[in-house]
């Protein structure tokens, strides 16, 4: 039994040397969050290949190609590097698409086993990722997720070019992405419930207009609809409303006539 057990170890020793020897095994990752939106919503800001304003590390998209297999974006981050990607599948009715990475800035260099190895925006070799869309109740979900290898594809890489750091970088990206991307699909869903309250009509009562009267009530400008007694006037009509103004025991001022009005519909 003692043979037997440590032949198995032997033979498992073995095994893992021999997969070392062979280099990185592929790696993948993937992050999932619920958004309080319908999926046309959230969809809507993702189904465009060339626009990438939910990521708020890009600073701008150079795209070609659309939607279409094979189109091209390169994002500039808002430090100036670079990472070029390329639309391997897109797919409208599932909302989806995937794409890989064809090149990317070199931020660094550093020496490790003898030779000069670049270090890349992102410590990733060999990229492909998918992004969709799902409905969730009332809601959504998006799961991003991503195939790769890490930066160094030799054996004993260098901590920047391990699998932890390339599993660091892509989960920073990814958290932040879709965050943002939540917030900004809720924050739509906000600003459209807004948009409608505010458009239903208001009702206000308004005095209809009599022969009596013959006024127009405008319920936008009431206090536009009043009719004047008197406009600045010359001398001899001031003597007659004067005259007016006592017999019925109202204050006229001969300096302001034209304080002297009165309104036939008043809005309070």
């Amino acid at each position: 039994m003692k043979k037997l057990n440590l032949f198995l170890s032997t033979i498992c020793l073995m095994w893992m040397v021999d997969a070392s020897a062979h280099g990185p095994v592929r790696q993948k990752f993937k992050e999932s969050i619920k958004i309080n939106a319908p999926t046309n919503v959230v969809w809507d800001k993702l189904h465009d290949f060339g626009v990438v304003n939910w990521l708020p590390m890009v600073e701008s998209v150079d795209a070609s190609g659309g939607n279409k297999k094979g189109a091209s974006r390169v994002l500039t981050l808002k430090d100036g590097k670079t990472i070029s990607e390329e639309l391997k599948k897109y797919d409208e009715k599932k909302m989806s698409y995937s794409y890989k990475i064809t090149d990317m800035t070199v931020v660094k260099t550093i020496h490790h086993s003898g030779a000069d190895e670049p270090i890349k925006v992102l410590p990733v070799t060999d990229y492909v990722a998918t992004i969709m869309v799902k409905e969730d109740g009332k809601g959504s979900e998006v799961t991003w997720k991503a195939a790769y290898y890490r930066g160094y594809m030799n054996n004993n890489p260098p901590a920047e070019l391990n699998e932890d750091a390339a599993k660091n970088a892509i989960q920073t990206v990814f958290l932040a992405g879709l965050e943002n991307l939540k917030s900004m699909a809720e924050s739509n869903q906000s600003v459209e419930s807004t948009s409608k309250s505010i458009a239903e009509p208001v009702t206000t009562d308004k005095t209809e207009a009599t022969p009596e009267n013959k006024a127009v009530s405008d319920a936008n400008y009431p206090a536009a609809n009043f009719e004047p007694r008197v406009i600045y006037i010359d001398e001899g009509s001031a003597n007659k409303i004067t005259a007016s103004a006592q017999s019925k025991k109202s204050a006229f001022d001969r300096k302001y006539p034209a304080a002297n009005f009165e309104p036939k519909i008043i809005y309070p």
